[in-house]
């Protein structure tokens, strides 16, 4: 999911280092569209402000999702569409696990920038973010100009389709993602579901070891839940 707003307006009396106080907020910015699919579905919807019922259509599938995937979601699109809910009396969506991959790269990795368009066009290779067409383009949507309208969704659209294979592609690197054996039956590596896993030496805690797997899928590295080894634990007083 990937939304995008439109900025605060405020009255200001110079245009370099502003501190801008409550009165002087004329209006606060708001959610103007945003764009979200299911994975591995081929559908990107789109919702923008003069739809009338985009909020409703955000809380909806935010409300059927097990896991949102954001970029800089969890502080930013997340909150954003949440303080918008509260505003209109809205309830909370069903909780769900939020899976922001700004952050997956931030701490797992030390790159020249962090932002969307980097990591999908010189990390992966997967080709740079849509081209806004700068401020202008969210100028015309304040101003209900259809042409930027256009030019938003192709960009809103564009951002969701090329996180999809970034998401895969980090699977591995994700930490306390959703345990895909949940849903399923059969038991696989709880990032990708894949069953193809090799034994690969022991994860030890203080109280015992246990048996260390490796996805050949995905790559990623987890552990059993029973353990082959077990000691007693005696603390220090």
């Amino acid at each position: 999911m990937d939304i995008e707003t439109s900025p605060h307006l405020a009255y200001v009396w110079s245009l370099w280092k502003q501190n801008i106080p409550l009165p002087m907020l004329a209006q606060s910015g708001q959610t103007l569209c945003f764009a979200a699919k299911w994975y591995r579905e081929p559908e990107v919807f789109w919702h923008s402000l003069p739809d009338g019922d985009m909020l409703e259509q955000a809380w909806k599938y935010l409300d059927q999702a097990d896991a949102v995937v954001t970029y800089y979601g969890t502080a930013f699109d997340i909150p954003t569409l949440n303080g918008e809910f509260f505003r209109e009396g809205m309830p909370p969506p069903s909780p769900a696990k939020q899976i922001d991959l700004k952050k997956v790269v931030s701490k797992k990795f030390r790159l020249p920038s962090n932002k969307l368009q980097y990591v999908s066009n010189n990390l992966l290779n997967l080709g740079g973010k849509e081209e806004t067409g700068g401020f202008s383009t969210w100028l015309g949507c304040m101003n209900n100009d259809p042409e930027a309208w256009a030019r938003m969704e192709e960009y809103n659209r564009r951002d969701v389709v090329v996180m999809e294979p970034i998401y895969d592609q980090l699977l591995p690197w994700i930490d306390n993602h959703p345990n895909r054996n949940l849903y399923r039956e059969e038991q696989g590596c709880p990032n990708c579901a894949s069953t193809d896993l090799r034994k690969e030496g022991h994860a030890y805690t203080l109280q015992g070891s246990f048996q260390r797997y490796q996805c050949r899928g995905c790559g990623r590295w987890s552990r059993g839940t029973k353990r082959v080894a077990a000691v007693d634990y005696v603390g220090e007083k």
